[in-house]
């Protein structure tokens, strides 16, 4: 069901942890939805994640996203995703290459065996409001797909940020951003489709940010007709912050 772009807010999906200052203006998101094993939940495997010596090849962050209120068929398969961010494509290939090859320790728990994970997929991020810092190590992320009806990514990059400054307009600002999928996954049309992102600095912001909608505030003030987006209704996610390197 498609909604204007009342989904374009609720979309808050992301980042949560990473100062603004530090999130760059284009990232690499690689994605994999996934699953607790029988016996473990997910404060154990984020402790356990947390943990985990990442070394000089990590990703810039690593985020888990357990899935609250999300679209059908989602939650009948999978409990979350795992998202690992790099600068550009080119790092992503060479420290994942570098880090296959690297010798590893399989002494005790490891993550794999709380966890069963389907196929990856890769994302082009490009950030439409850097908001304000993002501190806490759980904070809530939502999420939507939108059809771009003929618009382009410079487009959605607009709306994303009107809404978030509309939002901070009223004493909260919101990361924002604008992912394209560009492998891996269902089969789409390209230049087609974008998922908007926005993060609210806390949790109670989130709250906040809902309840403004829900009190009848008109955050698309200034998007214009001709630019609206046709947007799914939103997930509503849990982002845990994993690991963040210490150049972020």
């Amino acid at each position: 069901m498609k909604s204007s772009l009342y989904a374009v807010i609720a979309l808050l999906f992301v980042l949560g942890g990473i100062t603004h200052a530090q999130i760059p203006d284009r990232q690499v998101i690689r994605v994999m939805p996934c699953s607790l094993n029988p016996g473990y939940s997910m404060d154990e495997i984020v402790t356990l994640a947390r943990a985990y010596d990442f070394g000089e090849y990590a990703p810039n962050a690593v985020y888990f996203r357990e899935a609250l209120y999300v679209r059908s068929g989602f939650t009948e398969n999978y409990d979350f995703t795992v998202a690992f961010f790099y600068p550009s494509y080119s790092e992503l290939i060479r420290r994942r290459g570098n880090q296959r090859s690297a010798p590893t320790s399989s002494s005790g728990v490891l993550a794999r065996d709380m966890m069963t994970c389907g196929s990856p997929l890769l994302l082009s991020s490009h950030t439409a409001n850097q908001g304000a810092d993002l501190l806490e190590p759980l904070t809530v992320m939502m999420n939507q797909r939108c059809e771009l009806n003929g618009r382009n990514l410079a487009d959605a990059i607009r709306v994303g940020s009107i809404v978030a400054n509309n939002f901070a307009a009223e004493g909260v600002n919101p990361h924002a951003a604008v992912d394209v999928r560009t492998y891996g996954g269902n089969p789409i049309k390209t230049n087609q489709q974008i998922s908007l992102r926005f993060v609210p600095p806390t949790v109670a912001d989130a709250g906040q940010i809902n309840d403004l909608i829900l009190d009848g505030f008109n955050f698309t003030e200034g998007v214009g007709r001709d630019s609206r987006l046709s947007c799914d209704l939103p997930n509503f996610w849990l982002s845990h912050r994993i690991f963040v390197s210490a150049s972020e």
